[in-house]
């Protein structure tokens, strides 16, 4: 078939170049010349599913079925005359309505989800996670030195370091890389380049190691005013009695519109990564997404991983495309998912208190199709308790009624209605009665005279 035959009107191939014919991924709209009978209709339906921006672009690419969806622009008859007819371009952003399709730079991302959109680049990878990709973008690792003159453009260093005067900073410098601190690590691989720590232990996942981290629980809080400085979930205890005055589980809805809230890691793999989007979100404005784009390969993937200092639970909402693979992983271990096509879901794991990394991997699964993932609402319960008198150092964090206000500081331990300081049994709700007032102005019972309780 050459390229004027089998062409719809009003349906034009693109020129030059063409992405489709690079990339064989077809996206089939229905067009029929005849009533389409049920079995052409479940052939397209085969062939393409979903509009989640509602633009009138599918967002699901066809798949390797037997036979095979038809190329773009051809036309396909059935023996009842029924006909469909694939245009060449698929919807160049699945998760932002855009019906216009508009694409300045020619890339697969159209102008309404592109973070170039002036400047062609296909994975859309952006080093800083702001709002520019890194083709754009003239300082890729937003450490304040802008590309053309940092010594390391896409690994941040604002102090620029260069020990060994090769223009190649230090944390990026592959050689010849000396050993400032004498730790027996060097500088392009040591997280503590002026403070020895041979054991390099980085507790947060910061890439700064606790022996020069000034925050190492990374939650914004100085180790030296941090009353609990390797749990990010509380900061303070005025008592002094090892319990927090409060704990306040970590979530990263990642509202602040990029990965900066925890200490991410993302890989890039075949095109595509993971990126912050308002497209579509459990909550709030943001979450986390990862795209595949038009591409031959059926082998896409996407990774992104934190480390974190908490415990007792990790839960998180996600969905993705029908028949793609979300997986989600523990300290190395895969961990089962629940399954989330096209609606959100939450998942959710007990964890041991302590240090923890953790990892979600988006694939394409095998299938020669584009589509997407989304995470969001991540919530990572604490291993503390909080100090049920945070005012008055209570180390056995006794409650003997159970109403969360500890002994050393309820005037009522046993709940009965009498206060302690009149309560003939004090820790027994079962005896309400009252001391009574011998000789000598002490109560029966107690060691509280009459003098003690008029102050």
């Amino acid at each position: 078939m050459n390229d004027n035959e089998n062409t719809k009107p009003g349906i034009s191939r693109r020129q030059g170049n063409n992405k489709m014919d690079r990339f064989v991924i077809f996206l089939c709209l229905a067009f029929m010349s005849a009533a389409v009978s049920p079995a052409a209709q479940a052939y397209m339906a085969s062939c393409c599913s979903g509009d989640q921006d509602s633009d009138g672009h599918a967002d699901v690419r066809w798949l390797a079925f037997s036979p095979p969806c038809p190329a773009p622009e051809s036309t396909v008859a059935y023996g009842d005359s029924s006909t469909l007819v694939c245009p060449a371009s698929p919807d160049n952003c699945p998760s932002v309505a855009n019906p216009d399709q508009t694409n300045l730079d020619g890339d697969t991302a159209g102008d309404a989800c592109d973070n170039c959109p002036a400047d062609s680049n296909d994975n859309q990878l952006n080093t800083d996670s702001d709002s520019q990709g890194d083709v754009c973008d003239t300082d890729d690792d937003n450490d304040g030195v802008a590309d053309g003159v940092d010594n390391c453009p896409v690994n941040a260093n604002a102090n620029q370091l260069d020990a060994d005067y090769d223009s190649i900073g230090d944390v990026c410098d592959p050689i010849n890389s000396p050993d400032s601190d004498g730790d027996g690590v060097a500088n392009n691989l040591d997280n503590c380049m002026l403070a020895p720590n041979p054991d390099q232990l980085d507790s947060d996942g910061d890439t700064q190691g606790n022996a020069c981290d000034t925050d190492n629980d990374n939650d914004g809080v100085a180790d030296a005013q941090d009353a609990f400085p390797l749990d990010s979930s509380a900061s303070i205890d005025s008592d002094g009695d090892g319990f927090p005055d409060a704990v306040v589980p970590l979530i990263e809805g990642f509202e602040t519109g990029n990965f900066n809230a925890l200490p991410w890691v993302r890989t890039t793999e075949n095109q595509s990564t993971w990126s912050v989007s308002g497209a579509s979100r459990y909550a709030g404005a943001y979450s986390a997404v990862c795209r595949f784009p038009n591409t031959l390969t059926p082998d896409g993937k996407c990774t992104i991983e934190v480390s974190v200092l908490t415990g007792s639970v990790v839960s998180f909402r996600h969905f993705h495309t029908a028949l793609f693979l979300q997986k989600f992983y523990i300290d190395g271990i895969e961990r089962p998912v629940a399954r989330a096509s096209g609606t959100w879901v939450l998942s959710s794991y007990t964890l041991t208190p302590g240090p923890h990394q953790l990892k979600w991997v988006f694939t394409q699964g095998g299938y020669y199709a584009s589509g997407y993932s989304y995470l969001d609402e991540i919530f990572l319960g604490s291993s503390l308790t909080t100090d049920n008198c945070p005012l008055q150092a209570s180390p056995d964090q006794q409650d003997t009624d159970g109403d969360l206000l500890g002994n050393v500081c309820d005037m009522d331990d046993d709940n009965d209605g009498v206060p302690d300081y009149i309560d003939a049994d004090p820790l027994n709700a079962a005896n309400a009665s009252e001391l009574v007032l011998p000789v000598n102005g002490v109560y029966s019972g107690s060691s509280v005279t009459e003098q003690q309780l008029s102050d």
